[in-house]
C-alpha cells in the first residue's frame, strides 16, 4: 500500500528533535491534527514528505535504524532533520518526495471564517469566504472538521500569505471555550509551516 513516510519538526522544542511518521493521507493535515491534539508548544513544520509503497514498513525500518535516537519508544528522535531524511530516503523506494519548497512573499490573501448556529433549529454552521468569491455566499459547511479541510486546501494554494478573520455571529450562544478552541484549531492551519 502505497503512503506518505514524513519528518516534521516543531517550533519552541530543543533543537534536532523531530518526529518521524507514516500516512496515507495530507501530511499537512497530518501536522494539522498533531499541532491541535498533543499538548506540544508551537506550530508544526513539514521538513520533509516521501511518497512510497509499503509506507509503513519504510516507516518501521526507519525507526529501527535510528533507534539510539528514539525518545521515549515514540515517534519523536534527536537525530535532526538532515539524518532523519538521509534514512527514509535509503530506506524506501520514492515515487515522489517534498522537500520543503520556499515559498515567495506575496500580498496577505484573506479569508473570512463565520460561525454561527441557526436560531431555531440550533444547527452549527461554518461559511468560509473567499476574496474572489463573486457570489459572496461562500462554501457552508457543518462541522469544524470539514472546515480544517476547506482552510488546509487554502494553505497549500496561498501559503504564508493566508490569513483569516473569523466572526461569530452575533445570535451564537457558544461557550468562551469553544469559541477559544475554535480560534485555536483555524489557527493552528493558518500557522503551519510548509
Amino acid at each position: 500500500m502505497k503512503g506518505w513516510v514524513y519528518v516534521l519538526s516543531m517550533e519552541n522544542t530543543v533543537e534536532g528533535i523531530v518526529k518521524i511518521g507514516s500516512s496515507s493521507k495530507d501530511v499537512m493535515k497530518r501536522a494539522c491534527d498533531l499541532g491541535s491534539r498533543t499538548a506540544a508548544v508551537g506550530n508544526c513544520k513539514v521538513e520533509y514528505s516521501a511518497y512510497c509503497q509499503d509506507y509503513k514498513t519504510v516507516e518501521k525500518e526507519v525507526h529501527k535504524l535510528l533507534s539510539n535516537y528514539r525518545i521515549d519508544n515514540r515517534e519523536w528522535f534527536t537525530c535532526g532533520r538532515a539524518e532523519a531524511i538521509s534514512v527514509i530516503k535509503q530506506s524506501a523506494i520514492i515515487e515522489h518526495e517534498d522537500p520543503p519548497a520556499p515559498i515567495e512573499e506575496g500580498p496577505p490573501y484573506q479569508v473570512t471564517v463565520s460561525i454561527w448556529k441557526h436560531p431555531i433549529t440550533r444547527v452549527r454552521y461554518f461559511r468560509l469566504q473567499e476574496p474572489e468569491d463573486s457570489s459572496k455566499t461562500g462554501v457552508i459547511v457543518r462541522t469544524m472538521a470539514a472546515m480544517e479541510k476547506l482552510l488546509v486546501e487554502c494553505k497549500r494554494k496561498h501559503g504564508r500569505n493566508l490569513r483569516t478573520k473569523v466572526w461569530f455571529l452575533e445570535e451564537t450562544d457558544f461557550s468562551s471555550t469553544t469559541r477559544l478552541r475554535w480560534l485555536q484549531r483555524i489557527n493552528n492551519i493558518v500557522s503551519l509551516t510548509d
